[in-house]
């Protein structure tokens, strides 16, 4: 009340309008650190948390699919196991998930979510311990629920991906490519990719094998995801850096290309970045088409661009600019033109 008082006595058009200022503390991000970070976003993004054993047998190897002369089936064996399904150290979260999705749909449960964030042991040289790494592993198949939609969405690989890019997303990880990857066996060829943040992996994505499908008595489509958490702590940002939102409104482009089968969409997507500079805001594929309308070889690909700048409004002119720079690059880079 009394501050009230001044004010008015002051003179409350003689008070310069200033923003209010707040403290903004960052998180631990090392890899104990993010772990809390992670779990509580595939929690929000619908994932059910599961605790899987540590160990696990060296037949679940072969149920994968996991070549002889993996590194995967470089284990530590259990002197005195319980039992033959729990003689080795895992080295990857897979075979834990598997099962608890077949115990899971064995008792009629079909549409599952599942994640773990555990660790890993990786063998080192004879007389030293065992290297440990956190791990966030993501297992999806059947539908989300329906809620009052009526209709729930198919757990597949668009949905595992849309919810790693969410989790790596709120770590400051944004700039995330997805390429073919076809050295997994447990995953279908066709169907899979490895993640990159740069040019570190940090882990694949995938649907599974049908023959790994199999093997588990499992009639059933699902995808897989295992991202390495001790290496995405070492990308995320020290610092977190905050820009005002443009008061200036952006223009939408829309650009239709016919691109060579060969050439994946992350690197057209990687060539329109590239060129579009920093007015280039955001980048996303709405549309990919096969058909008589496009030469054998080739598929459409179709990109939504939004323009915008943080001190000015756009002129057609300057977005037209930008725009043909990237047709032109892409022409020259990826061979691609306009539909």
């Amino acid at each position: 009340d009394l501050i009230e008082e001044v004010a008015r006595l002051y003179g409350y058009g003689r008070i310069t309008a200033t923003y209010p200022v707040g403290v903004l503390i960052q998180d631990n991000i090392s890899e104990p650190g993010i772990r809390d970070q992670v779990i509580n976003a595939a929690s929000g993004f619908g994932l059910d948390e599961v605790l899987t054993y540590s160990f696990t047998g060296e037949g679940s190897f072969d149920k994968l699919r996991i070549s002889q002369d993996s590194p995967l089936r470089s284990v530590l064996k259990i002197q005195n196991p319980l039992r033959l399904e729990q003689q080795v150290m895992r080295t990857t979260l897979l075979p834990g998930l598997m099962d608890a999705v077949a115990y899971n749909y064995h008792r009629k449960l079909v549409d599952l979510g599942l994640f773990e964030v555990g660790a890993v042991f990786i063998p080192q040289q004879a007389g030293q311990i065992p290297e440990e790494r956190q791990h966030l592993g993501i297992i999806a198949c059947g539908k989300t629920d329906a809620g009052w939609r009526g209709t729930g969405e198919e757990r597949d690989y668009y949905y595992v991906k849309g919810i790693i890019e969410g989790i790596l997303g709120m770590l400051g990880m944004e700039e995330l490519t997805f390429e073919k990857y076809t050295d997994f066996p447990a995953l279908h060829p066709g169907r899979s990719a490895r993640i990159l943040y740069g040019k570190e992996e940090l882990g694949y994505l995938g649907e599974l094998h049908p023959q790994v499908l199999t093997n588990y008595d499992l009639p059933l489509r699902a995808v897989v995801c295992e991202l390495d958490l001790k290496k995405a702590a070492l990308f995320i940002k020290q610092q977190l850096l905050f820009r005002p939102i443009s008061r200036y409104p952006g223009i939408n482009r829309d650009l239709a290309l016919v691109v060579p089968i060969s050439v994946p969409a992350a690197q057209v997507q990687k060539v329109i970045y590239g060129t579009g500079g920093d007015l280039l805001k955001k980048c996303q594929l709405f549309d990919v088409y096969y058909g008589d309308q496009v030469p054998e070889g080739y598929r459409s690909l179709a990109y939504s661009l939004l323009y915008q700048s943080p001190d000015h409004t756009l002129t057609d002119e300057e977005v037209a600019g930008i725009h043909d720079a990237i047709i032109e690059a892409l022409a020259k880079e990826v061979g691609a033109h306009l539909r």
